[in-house]
């Protein structure tokens, strides 16, 4: 795989191409979508895609850092579009599709998704960063409850997988988009004691 991922890199660097293929975690989500029934995904090689093991997470959330650029795209996606992002990351998570979400929960995701654009627009160090983060998801779930922050986390984290390259950003924004996503569920949910 080694070989694989450095030959995808150098192409999609030295060639119009790159602007326009799509990333691991897109093409890895959609086949496991579309496989056969029966299908079961490696978990280990489904975390190291998608970003969520530990050591993923935390390298791509670095690098994020580094680039503002990437941030400062996903962000403007985000606050371009923010009521069908929100609605989408809903459905996304199994709810708001047929039921009627309730104004708690609506509301917490919104806070949630203005927490995803300021930590992406933020030129904080990690750590500060981190602690702000946790700090307005504790806040959050003080002033309207677990449940609802619990929900607006579990929206986040399905949006996280739902993000597609190149159809809703470059691979560097949806990166950023994706690991700033994680850092905000992480935070509502240590914020709502589920991680204790």
């Amino acid at each position: 795989f080694a070989r694989a991922r450095r030959m995808l890199e150098v192409a999609r660097a030295t060639t119009f191409f790159g602007e326009i293929c799509s990333d691991a975690t897109t093409l890895g989500r959609t086949n496991i979508v579309y496989a056969p029934r029966g299908f079961h995904a490696d978990a280990t090689v489904a975390a190291e895609i998608d970003g969520t093991a530990r050591e993923v997470a935390q390298r791509w959330l670095e690098v994020a850092r580094e680039q503002a650029p990437a941030r400062r795209d996903a962000a403007a996606r985000l606050v371009r579009n923010h009521a069908a992002v929100g609605r989408f990351a809903l459905r996304s998570s199994g709810g708001g599709s047929s039921c009627q979400e309730s104004e708690a929960h609506t509301n917490v995701l919104d806070l949630a998704l203005r927490l995803v654009t300021e930590v992406l627009l933020s030129s904080d160090a990690l750590d500060v960063l981190t602690d702000g983060a946790l700090a307005a998801a504790q806040a959050c779930c003080d002033a309207h409850g677990t449940e609802a922050a619990a929900r607006a986390a579990d929206a986040l984290d399905a949006l996280a997988f739902k993000v597609g390259v190149p159809r809703d950003m470059a691979e560097e924004s949806a990166r950023a988009f994706r690991s700033h996503l994680r850092l905000v569920v992480e935070a509502l949910r240590q914020g709502d004691g589920s991680h204790l």
